[in-house]
């Protein structure tokens, strides 16, 4: 599995002599991957002597692109010719035996254009590229799994050549049941569809695998990509990425059991490591006005399994339903991969919401002790923006999708008073009313409700907000709530995640974290470079959500972005957009593809949105036309989040230093490597909420 820790260093010159793989890792990959017979690719870096023969498999032969070697023998045995147009030779897989970079993408390119995608590449040399894997929860049956791979790397490291991906589609205990390659044009996509893999009732997961050549830049160990999960009462949409497992004893927030006795909660864990591990439950709810909290063990996960289990039987002695909400963390003794909540019709795999847990500060439980104390509080005021204020859109009429805030724990960032606030379509404020919120409010609230009680005007769409009122001597850094969005016709909500001090767009810093932006710390210029997938059907349209905030109060600057669409294939159309101070944009992909004229054949697409001079936050939803599901996640970027893991940390600076800085930016992760050795004996003395990566 990918980790988080960055690769560093020069990158090997095309054709650098580097050490062959294990013998036994070669055998490994034959093996996973079904070979029989398979072919080897050379060219002039090739060294014969590093050339060994596997046993119990088949070399039909020695192949090159190069005219120069075509004729000549390798122990007895001539070699031929192939060209990027064919013919290609039946087999099941090729051995690249090159240190040039530009074999394996001419050998990806012939294969995908000769429609012989499905032999898989296996490179013989290490040291040219970056190896990276993740999983996805992949199911059959009651619930079908879609999972969307988007060739970026072409924008963010120049990649421009295609890339293969090798995937295994696995049980539970680790069962290799199906396996292959696809191979992605840049800007491409392939699309996994378990309906297409005969796979009948089945849950476990897909592992996906690349190798990625290094070419100007190194290509981080990171790739992101989302799961859409279907079936007959519902849809929901979740992501995943290459990250490392987390440590032991991190608490996993973002869960709640559903107080509907109609619903349940699912959650999935995956146990990389080579002992099991055990899993506990926190429940926490408020019951007659008192908070509760019942703790149990909930699984024992085997090494190498997965496991999906039923949370809300784990707790089906407690009377949940007489509650208006009841939230769930998990704690694990051993690392673990982000467990997947889902959320699914009583007695099934129906999921109708999904979302990826995680450690930090999502919870109020795991809430960092750092804040804003009252002399950073006057500073906002002075200046004019708040220290953070949760932005939601609401949409216009025409889409007739109702937006709901949900909490993700019994209080909001350990605070309890708010003020919440309409802004119209033109960025004023036309509403403002103090709030209280508690163990006894309900987990969703709907926006669109309360405007129509309260007589808002809000038919063009607007902007819910939520700040903290004045007055408080100290406010906690930031708030993360549920961002759910319901079509009036169906009966469940999907979500997403917001954090209220993610939408800056400060022309100013204070701190490391104002503005806060994913590359760098300390940075007032705001830019955006981010992507999702769309899907456009006769069954399904996609609904692209841009948002464009401030924590300025007076701002008053139009977003100005660029709104690339690649097909399946690649091919890419671009159009200029614009979204006025403190709204959103709201379109269908479709009428997008059709008002542009755009002329492409396809189903499926991936959607970027770039910036040079505004940090814009895009939500991409699935629609399903028949009933009017959602399926709802945010859009990525796509990299590995180096910079604000490692930058700005003195390994020299004094301990006291060191735990200064590490509060007031907030850091939540932190190389093991950029410790200071007087602090490596004193861990304890380190924030409790910081991961050491």
């Amino acid at each position: 599995m990918s980790t988080t820790k960055p690769l560093t260093g020069p990158i090997l010159t095309s054709g650098t002599r580097f050490a062959p793989k294990d013998q036994e890792h070669i055998i490994e990959q034959l093996n996973k991957y079904c070979i029989s017979s398979y072919a080897i690719l050379i060219d002039h870096t090739t060294v014969l002597n590093d050339l060994i023969d596997f046993s119990g498999f088949s070399c039909i032969g020695y192949f090159t692109f190069d005219i120069n070697l075509v004729g000549q023998t390798i122990k007895g045995i001539p070699i031929q010719l192939i060209t990027l147009y064919g013919p290609i030779p039946q087999c099941d897989a090729w051995l690249v035996t090159s240190t040039s970079r530009a074999l394996a993408f001419s050998l990806a390119q012939a294969l995908m254009l000769t429609k012989n995608e499905n032999q898989i590449i296996i490179r013989y040399y290490s040291g040219q590229t970056t190896e990276m894997s993740a999983y996805m929860d992949f199911l059959s049956g009651e619930t079908e799994t879609l999972v969307y791979l988007n060739h970026y790397f072409e924008r963010k490291y120049r990649v421009i050549q295609p890339i293969d991906v090798r995937y295994t589609i696995c049980q539970c205990d680790g069962t290799i049941v199906q396996s292959g390659q696809r191979v992605l044009p840049p800007g491409g996509i392939a699309v996994f569809d378990s309906r297409t893999m005969n796979l009948n009732s089945f849950q476990g997961y897909i592992k996906v695998e690349l190798e990625v050549e290094n070419l100007q830049v190194r290509v981080q160990p990171f790739i992101h990509f989302w799961a859409d999960y279907i079936n007959d009462k519902g849809m929901c949409r979740n992501h995943q990425s290459g990250w490392s497992p987390w440590p032991p004893e991190t608490i996993f927030n973002r869960g709640y059991i559903p107080v509907d006795p109609n619903l349940e909660a699912i959650a999935s864990f995956y146990n990389d490591n080579d002992i099991e591990i055990n899993i506990k439950a926190l429940l926490h709810f408020c019951h007659n006005d008192q908070e509760e909290i019942v703790t149990r063990d909930i699984a024992t996960v085997p090494a190498g399994h997965m496991v999906y289990q039923n949370i809300s039987k784990a707790f089906a002695d407690i009377p949940i339903e007489t509650v208006n909400a009841a939230y769930v963390l998990f704690v694990c003794d051993k690392p673990l991969h982000r467990p997947n909540h889902y959320i699914a019709l009583k007695g099934t795999y129906k999921f109708v919401e999904t979302f990826h847990q995680t450690g930090g500060k999502a919870c109020h439980c795991a809430i960092p002790s750092y804040s804003h104390n009252e002399q950073q509080i006057k500073k906002f005021e002075l200046w004019g923006m708040s220290p953070w204020q949760l932005q939601l859109p609401i949409l216009n009429d025409k889409f007739k999708i109702d937006t709901f805030f949900g909490l993700l724990s019994l209080t909001l960032c350990d605070i309890s008073d708010f003020l919440i606030s309409y802004r119209n379509n033109k960025g004023q404020y036309i509403f403002s009313e103090k709030v209280h919120i508690d163990g006894r409010t309900p987990q969703f609230f709907n926006i669109n409700e309360f405007a129509r009680q309260k007589n808002i005007d809000i038919r063009n769409g607007g902007t819910f907000c939520m700040e903290p009122i004045k007055g408080l001597k100290n406010i906690p850094f930031s708030s993360n709530v549920f961002f759910g969005l319901k079509h009036i016709s169906f009966p469940y909500i999907s979500t997403s995640f917001i954090g209220g001090d993610k939408d800056s767009n400060l022309p100013f810093y204070i701190n490391a974290r104002f503005p806060f932006s994913r590359e760098y710390f300390f940075s007032p210029l705001q830019t955006t470079d981010k992507f999702s997938p769309g899907i456009v059907s006769d069954e399904y349209d996609s609904l692209i959500i841009v948002k464009h905030h401030s924590l300025l109060k007076n701002y008053s600057r139009v977003g100005q972005y660029r709104l690339d669409i690649y097909d399946i294939n690649g091919n890419c159309c671009s159009l200029n957009r614009s979204i006025p101070p403190n709204f959103h944009d709201a379109f269908w992909l479709s009428d997008i593809l059709s008002e542009a004229n755009i002329p492409f054949d396809s189903i499926y697409y991936t959607i970027w949105i770039k910036s040079h001079n505004a940090k814009l936050l895009p939500n991409h939803l699935l629609y399903r036309k028949k009933d009017h599901a959602l399926s709802f996640d945010d859009a990525s970027d796509g990299t590995l989040q180096t910079d604000p893991q490692i930058s700005g940390i003195d390994k020299n600076s004094s301990t006291e230093n060191y735990v200064k800085f590490l509060k007031e930016t907030g850091v939540c992760k932190i190389l093991a490597e950029s410790i200071p050795e007087a602090l490596k004996h004193e861990l304890n003395l380190l924030p409790k909420e910081i991961r050491i990566i």
